[in-house]
């Protein structure tokens, strides 16, 4: 999470509900990676 006043750029309520939802996220589940080798197998 990025520290208050960081930036300098403001969070709305929404995104600090959706940071909020990926902290708690991650709690139960590993990181999904998003290297270039994994995106290719994607086809991104």
């Amino acid at each position: 999470m990025v520290p208050p006043g960081e930036g300098g750029a403001r969070i709305s309520n929404t995104e600090r509900n959706a940071i909020a939802e990926a902290d708690e996220w991650l709690k139960h589940n590993q990181p999904i990676p998003h290297d270039w080798e994994n995106l290719a197998e994607c086809a991104v």
